[in-house]
């Protein structure tokens, strides 16, 4: 089980959040005085906030949203909307949320007089006051409700505002009788505006709604979308998906579950029932989501540890569900990939460190000993757990429990993320402490307007691969292993065939490589460059392609090879048969290239020109290491 706290501070999305479900108690209890609304059932903000989350326990839509009379008659002005939205992202990134979509209905709090785009403009400035200084972004989606009439103007409303700080567009409210096809002319300006969509379907109603949101109203996201699971039949072997299933599975269309809150409403019968665990087994795009924090009685983190409590998520399915949220944001794909890659870092941090506030909180009530151990990294936490749970066990019985579950997580969580045996553990130790590889783009921003020119096939040294030239969360870590949600079944046993083959010497084919500078980016290939670097291979061959930025001199380019055209290399090459440099680990400065053939029993020759070349570019890199700051890779 994981603590609630270790959940609070590790960096959490957040992308269905109703800004009318989640004020603060106190505040609903100011802004009514404030507004002369006297319809509060207690001025008591403790009080207050029990009442809202009683209608949770009827298990019923209606009286779930009932309460909304309250928060909605409160947020008529100007001043008290802004004060909800800074509220809410002060509130959000308390709680470890780093970037959120918050949705209000902005037609209903037009009550008094405001219109809609001066709602929009409140909420924007709100969420720009409360999450100054603060670590989380947060945006605003434009809801309509699907009961009224006013979508098309909330729908251009929303497009004015796109540069402000709105990213997408919902229809809201309930389902039953109320199609989304309802506000078809809206959804097709939206289109025509290139404003993404995330739709209410799939909650109160059934298959029809998710199908209609989808396919009758392009739906980018679902929202809710829990019924989906009515289309996937279980039986004694493997879970059948329908028509429908396999469209939003295989399409990977996002979708936007609220545990809590959908056994609120009565759209599953408890938690325990609730899909999400078996959507996630068969790798549909779940993410996790508050919907209502007031009415519900939640905030991100203790959905995040109730599922885990539930249904035993370790660290690495938070993660997962995590990025999986941030790939499907209505956000810029560059802020995507940005956040996707700090998130993975921060949870590699976590695991690497053992920096668990909760663990350490609670251990410094017992001998200092454990707090050594427990903050230690997790090979030694893996190695030292028993010791650990036994001095804890010793020690006052309030105290010792929550250390014992907290360090026989993290010491499970080490075992199976770094391998049971020494080198292995070493190895991966040394994988995940290395900087995320730098995407070319982000690096290089010129490279884009970058020439290219074709260099052929040449031996390159793993030392001298610097990141990534493919934009794609999967290929920022720093052994270039895809992130665990983006690995098939067989990864697995693909991974172990490329090591096997670089052990074996058995030939592969040539990486795709920009060289940019004077160094060299991965386009294809990636798991070959993280089985040389697990081998300590120096070098690989490549087909490289080279980016020339119009003005760079020859010398900034790097003083390297040049193409090996007409070479034996080149036309052993064009038959299928590769050239792959070992260095001899007890010298590293002496190389031999051996030529091998693509085809099954054929071991080659070893060619003059390739063992020049080779020499060459070991010679060429000698003299160009680079600072410790570099985030190549190199070991």
């Amino acid at each position: 089980m994981i603590p609630l706290e270790t959940i609070r501070h590790l960096p959490k999305v957040l992308l269905h959040d109703h800004l009318d479900g989640g004020l603060r108690p106190g505040t609903l209890v100011e802004l009514a005085a404030d507004a002369g609304y006297r319809g509060l059932p207690t001025n008591d903000a403790g009080e207050l906030a029990r009442w809202f989350t009683r209608p949770a326990s009827t298990r019923s839509l209606e009286a779930y949203l009932a309460p909304f009379e309250h928060t909605i008659a409160v947020m008529q002005d100007k001043d008290a909307i802004a004060r909800v939205a800074a509220e809410c992202a002060e509130d959000l990134a308390a709680d470890g949320v780093v970037y959120a979509e918050v949705r209000h209905a902005a037609e209903v709090s037009t009550r008094n007089g405001v219109r809609i785009d001066e709602v929009i403009a409140a909420i924007l400035e709100g969420f720009r006051i409360g999450s100054t200084g603060r670590a989380i972004t947060i945006r605003y989606i434009v809801s309509a409700m699907r009961t009224g009439d006013r979508s098309l103007e909330a729908a251009h409303a929303a497009v004015r505002h796109r540069d402000e700080g709105v990213v997408g567009f919902d229809l809201a409210g309930a389902e039953e009788g109320y199609p989304p096809s309802l506000h078809l002319e809206a959804l097709r300006y939206l289109a025509s505006e290139n404003l993404p969509v995330t739709i209410h379907a799939g909650e109160s109603a059934g298959l029809p709604s998710i199908q209609e949101a989808l396919h009758v109203c392009g739906a980018d996201r679902l929202g809710h979308g829990v019924r989906i699971v009515d289309d996937i039949t279980l039986g004694d072997g493997e879970p059948r998906l329908g028509r429908l299933a396999s469209y939003v599975r295989d399409r990977r269309v996002p979708l936007e579950l609220c545990p809590s809150s959908n056994v609120h409403t009565g759209a599953v019968t408890s938690l325990q029932e609730h899909p999400i665990d078996r959507l996630r087994e068969l790798r549909f795009r779940v993410t996790v989501n508050t919907d209502n924090r007031l009415m519900s009685g939640v905030t991100l983190s203790s959905e995040f540890a109730a599922l885990a409590r539930t249904f035993d998520l370790d660290l690495d399915d938070v993660r997962w569900l995590t990025i999986n949220a941030m790939k499907s944001a209505f956000a810029p794909f560059d802020e995507r990939m940005k956040l996707i890659g700090a998130i993975d870092v921060a949870y590699d941090r976590d695991h690497a460190t053992g920096a668990i506030p909760a663990l350490v909180d609670a251990a410094a009530a017992v001998p200092g000993a454990i707090v050594d151990a427990a903050t230690a990294v997790p090979g030694a936490i893996a190695g030292a757990a028993a010791t650990i749970a036994g001095a804890a066990g010793a020690a006052a019985g309030s105290v010792a429990k929550p250390i014992v579950r907290g360090v026989e997580s993290v010491a499970s969580g080490a075992r199976r993320g770094y391998g049971t045996s020494g080198t292995a553990r070493r190895r991966r130790l040394e994988a995940r402490a290395r900087k995320p590889l730098p995407l070319l783009y982000d690096v290089h921003p010129e490279a884009r307007r970058a020439g290219i020119r074709d260099l052929g096939v040449r031996t390159v040294l793993v030392s001298q691969i610097r990141g990534t030239a493919v934009e794609g969360p999967a290929l920022r870590r720093g052994d270039f292993l895809p992130i665990k949600e983006a690995r098939t079944r067989d990864w697995e046993s693909r991974w172990q065939r490329i090591r096997r083959a670089i052990d074996d010497l058995v030939v592969l084919p040539p990486l795709d490589l920009y060289q940019f500078g004077d160094g060299y980016w991965v386009i294809d290939g990636h798991n070959r460059v993280a089985a040389a670097l697990y081998n300590d291979q120096a070098a690989v061959d490549a087909a490289v392609v080279e980016l020339r930025v119009p003005g760079m001199r020859a010398a900034q380019r790097g003083d390297v090879a040049a193409a090996l055209a007409g070479s034996e290399d080149l036309r052993a090459a064009g038959s299928g048969r590769l050239t792959r440099t070992v260095v001899d680990r007890r010298d590293p400065r002496t190389a031999r290239s051996v030529t091998r053939s693509s085809q099954a029993g054929d071991r080659g020759t070893t060619t003059a020109d390739a063992r020049q070349d080779a020499d060459r570019e070991v010679a060429d890199a000698r003299p160009a290491a680079r600072g410790p700051g570099d985030a190549s890779g190199d070991r």
